[in-house]
């Protein structure tokens, strides 16, 4: 038995149990179980980009780099784009939620990201837990415009040494 297949057995027995007793679990099997198999902080983006479905690639990236489930708001508004090329689809995606306030907040490290725009190759990745990648470019002036000890007092606010 794969680790798959072992995430999606323990997830239909936990959706049995709750079914019993009228609750649910609230997320699909398929974003649980691949969620189940990326490390804690840790999001994949060449593995999600194997997504053909748009819907469901949207609803991946989401738990993956925002550590949670997309709202029904979000979902209604990025869903009609999902008519676009699947590379523009899935790269707007990526680079609305690497640009969010939620995901710089949240430290997920992306890996292998093919849609990074920062590199000089696209399959390496490229933003890591302190990456100024994952700054917004205008906090990013901002902090180069510092003085020395504000700009240590921020290095330790946000974990770096």
């Amino acid at each position: 038995m794969t680790d798959k297949e072992l995430y999606a057995a323990i997830y239909d027995m936990v959706e049995t149990r709750l079914q019993d007793n009228g609750r649910t679990l609230g997320i699909e099997k398929a974003l649980c179980v691949d969620f189940a198999q990326c490390p804690p902080g840790h999001a994949d983006v060449l593995a999600l980009s194997q997504e053909p479905d748009g819907i469901l690639f949207l609803k991946k990236a989401y738990q993956a780099m925002l550590q949670r489930p997309i709202d029904d708001d979000a979902l209604e508004t990025i869903s009609k784009q999902a008519d676009q090329p699947v590379q523009d689809y899935q790269s707007g995606i990526v680079s609305g939620l690497k640009g969010s306030a939620e995901f710089v907040m949240s430290r997920t490290i992306l890996e292998n990201n093919p849609y990074a725009e920062n590199t000089p190759y696209a399959e390496a990745p490229v933003t890591g837990r302190f990456s100024s990648v994952t700054l917004p470019e205008r906090l990013l002036k901002l902090y180069r415009k510092m003085p020395a000890p504000m700009k240590k007092a921020a290095k330790k606010i946000l974990g770096a040494t």
